[in-house]
């Protein structure tokens, strides 16, 4: 599923609105608590979507339980499976038995090294926008 739609759907989950945003702090006041208060919050927080999910995929330490740890969901690298491993690289190798590893191997070996620049907080959004963004 394309991290939009699951950001839609996840937003539309009844649970997330119970979610404060302290952005809108000052309407958070016990006394002036009134449903359209509640509204308002639950309409920012489910705008905000693709930003909280994020946050459980940004910088992702080994030894955090985090979604994405425990198998609910996966960061894809979109066409990675098309990469091959550079020539010039295999080149270099002296034994056959060694390119042929590094082919069979490549796709993992980058998506490793991806995953490391992403723990690392190196890849950053492709696309920055307004629903993206979460307390900073």
């Amino acid at each position: 599923m394309p991290f939009p739609q699951l950001a839609q759907l996840f937003g539309q989950d009844p649970a997330v609105h119970q979610l404060l945003d302290t952005a809108q702090g000052e309407k958070h006041k016990a006394n002036t608590w009134v449903q359209r208060t509640w509204e308002e919050n639950a309409h920012f927080v489910s705008g905000h979507t693709e930003a909280l999910i994020a946050k459980e995929l940004d910088g992702p330490t080994p030894t955090a339980g985090t979604l994405e740890s425990i198998g609910l969901v996966e960061v894809m690298y979109p066409k990675l499976h098309t990469l091959e491993a550079p020539d010039n690289l295999l080149g270099r190798m002296r034994s056959e038995t060694v390119r042929i590893t590094l082919r069979s191997i490549w796709t993992d070996l980058v998506s490793l090294l991806l995953d490391t620049l992403r723990r690392d907080r190196i890849i950053d959004w492709s696309q920055d926008s307004d629903a993206r963004r979460w307390q900073d």
